[in-house]
């Protein structure tokens, strides 16, 4: 007796060949690629500030009218960086720290790191009792940990995107 063959009705694939994509799932590919290179972007804008701010840090001013113009200036700058700063440190002569806080103008004076002593000044009394005083700019360190933060974020969704399979 003979044996009779019957061809397979399914046809056979091969695991290891491309499974055929729709134009939808290209454009996918192709927006997460475009959202990539744009995050990539972002960290090194984000790179090119913090190195800016960096350069800050030390700026001197030769008087509290100069100090109150360029707070203004500083906190625009911020707002350009997507970053809000409370307020801006400034060492003057006999060790006093000065804070300025942008929201409210307030001013306090610092002697000997001694916060708890700190007293309150208005522009005013600011500009009248430290005319004459040279002033340095100090860019406290928590304002570089926000960019670091933002850029550890940015290359976590970066690599998350890389490693999502379509």
């Amino acid at each position: 007796m003979g044996k009779v063959y019957t061809f397979p009705t399914k046809k056979k694939t091969n695991p290891y060949q491309e499974a055929a994509y729709s134009a939808n799932t290209a454009l996918l590919r192709e927006l997460m690629e475009t959202l990539i290179l744009t995050y990539e972007d972002k960290i090194k804008e984000l790179e090119g500030y913090k190195e800016e701010i960096k350069r800050l840090d030390g700026l001197s001013f030769k008087s509290p009218k100069e100090v109150s113009r360029e707070v203004k200036k500083l906190n625009q700058r911020f707002l350009n960086y997507g970053i809000t700063c409370n307020y801006f440190k400034f060492y003057t002569k006999q060790n006093q720290e000065i804070l300025y806080y942008n929201d409210t103008n307030s001013i306090y004076v610092i002697k000997n790191n001694k916060v708890e002593e700190a007293r309150k000044i208005t522009v005013g009394e600011f500009i009248g009792e430290f005319e004459g005083y040279p002033f340095s700019l100090t860019i406290d360190a928590e304002i570089l940990r926000i960019f670091d933060n933002q850029m550890s974020k940015l290359n976590t969704t970066i690599d998350t995107l890389k490693n999502t399979r379509i």
